[in-house]
């Protein structure tokens, strides 16, 4: 792993859906960057939003709560 991308929010769940895309969209290998979605109690749908991500494109995706 050559890059983290450190995502912090909280009751943005509608950013996080606009955010995610171009990250997983980029030229940079896959298996080279993580996204870290670091969740300070939101009390939206952030944690779905980010597993919908994680499955979807098989990414180094993970959420913390």
């Amino acid at each position: 792993m050559n890059a983290s991308i450190i995502i912090p929010t909280r009751n943005r769940a509608k950013d996080l859906k606009v955010a995610l895309p171009p990250l997983l969209n980029q030229d940079y290998p896959i298996l080279e960057y993580e996204i870290i979605v670091v969740d300070d109690g939101s009390t939206g749908n952030t944690r779905e939003i980010t597993e919908r991500a994680a499955l979807l494109n098989k990414n180094n995706i993970r959420y913390i709560y």
